[in-house]
């Protein structure tokens, strides 16, 4: 799968030195009308294949999202990778281990990094020994982390220096979700003078609206997957069904009441939802 940028449908972006895919323009050349019944899960994966997806599979793979089929993968390219401590760590041990051997080949291990933007977000180590109720309670336990994670955190803590394309954020400033949408979620990414929407790695989409990623390509590769699966619902007074989550999705929520809802998606089997992005 190439590694860089198509340039059919690619626009300029009004009033701007940018430019846009036409996603819209892309799914109606497989099907007339059939952008306006994507939900919006598909247009994120439509616009995604559309700037990057090789030329020759390009409409099969269009096909799949205009028909709701999931009879083959397609590729996608993450713009960013955001993971908390537990998984992103093993990820970044993995990197560290490359890099040795590398250096053992007599190679240069400063080469080996992260292709996509990574953020680590450590959220994961906090165990709760002290009460609300009791005096100082959060103090005593970040205490406790800093000791309990010394060598973790240590390690962690050198990632963010000795790798390009690492950010890390460390313990004590709140959940990954709600530091993705206060802090690091740019909502549109621009790339190669390119805007377009960017997305997290996580398992549901976060309260705030931003987009999902389902997993992050290896070796500047795309991540191959097939559609999400869509949760249907009849449609009142006409035949067939439609996807349940096609609607606005959480628009009609305060920005501030979004980011506490718990991701519970893949705990309730739930399907993984993609809402529009916003700035608060």
């Amino acid at each position: 799968m190439q590694a860089v940028m198509n340039t059919r449908y690619r626009r300029r972006l009004p009033g701007t030195t940018l430019d846009y895919f036409d996603a819209e323009s892309a799914v109606e050349s497989v099907q007339v009308g059939a952008w306006a019944t994507l939900p919006y899960t598909a247009r994120v994966l439509a616009e995604n294949l559309v700037r990057r997806c090789e030329s020759a599979i390009l409409e099969e793979c269009l096909g799949q999202l205009v028909r709701f089929e999931r009879t083959r993968d397609f590729p996608w390219f993450p713009a960013r990778v955001v993971c908390h401590d537990i998984l992103g760590q093993t990820a970044l041990v993995d990197l560290a281990g490359l890099r040795d051997a590398i250096a053992a080949q007599g190679g240069d291990p400063a080469l080996v990094n992260p292709v996509v933007p990574t953020q680590l977000v450590v959220d994961h180590s906090l165990a709760v020994e002290y009460g609300g109720y009791q005096a100082d309670a959060f103090a005593k336990n970040r205490a406790i982390e800093e000791r309990r994670n010394a060598d973790r955190f240590h390690f962690i803590e050198w990632t963010k220096f000795a790798f390009q394309n690492v950010d890390v954020i460390p313990s004590g400033n709140g959940i990954l979700h709600q530091i993705n949408v206060e802090r690091m979620s740019p909502v549109v990414q621009v790339q190669e003078g390119v805007a377009h929407g960017s997305g997290h790695r996580g398992p549901r989409g976060d309260g705030g609206g931003r987009q999902q990623g389902p997993g992050a390509g290896r070796r500047g590769r795309p991540a191959e997957g097939g559609l999400p699966g869509l949760h249907l619902r009849p449609r009142p007074g006409r035949a067939g069904s439609r996807p349940g989550r096609a609607g606005r999705g959480g628009g009609g929520r305060g920005l501030r009441r979004q980011p506490a809802r718990r991701p519970r998606g893949l705990v309730q089997g739930h399907p993984g939802g993609l809402r529009p992005g916003r700035h608060p």
